[in-house]
């Protein structure tokens, strides 16, 4: 069980903070323990999200500096996705986002970074699909915010940092 004040990834919100622990009765239901979650990179601080403690949705520990290290120095070696139907490439980039692992999350940015460039440098370029865009959205917002609070930097600072350390390991 985590405590309150520990920072955790929860599925599908990010980076949260549990700000309390307490018991709630919902519709007449016996009580039951609830974390309280406020995200730490939502603009709007008023937000709570109420979990039961005993859930089955993933929470898990950030990610710590030094695996975050890590995992930079092996974004090279990570093969991205190439499957060309649309929508058995949705399904996959759903499931991997889903997956909540932050290596499936890099293969669904540098595969669609990857479609994308070469996109640009094809004879006829095409309209990348909304769909490819919005799971690569997704990942790189989860994935700068964990990196983030591991690096103790801003989700902005994600990328060029990322950059800078690829580039700087090649020389």
């Amino acid at each position: 069980m985590y405590k309150i004040n520990e920072v955790v990834c929860y599925q599908n919100y990010g980076i949260c903070q549990i700000i309390d622990i307490k018991e709630l009765t919902v519709m007449n239901n016996k009580p039951r323990k609830y974390y309280f979650l406020r995200q730490m990179f939502d603009k709007c601080e008023s937000t709570i999200i109420k979990i039961p403690v005993d859930t089955n949705n993933i929470m898990r520990q950030v990610i710590t500096k030094e695996n975050a290290l890590l995992l930079i120095e092996s974004l090279s070696s990570l093969d991205p996705v190439r499957v060309k139907d649309v929508r058995e490439r949705e399904a996959l980039f759903k499931s991997m986002i889903s997956s909540w692992k932050m290596e499936e999350w890099v293969k669904v940015i540098k595969s669609i970074y990857m479609m994308r460039n070469e996109n640009r440098k094809s004879d006829k370029p095409k309209i990348m699909p909304i769909i490819d865009m919005k799971y690569f959205e997704k990942a790189e917002s989860l994935f700068n915010q964990e990196m983030a609070y591991a690096l103790e930097l801003s989700e902005n600072e994600i990328p060029v940092y990322i950059e800078r350390m690829i580039e700087n390991s090649m020389v």
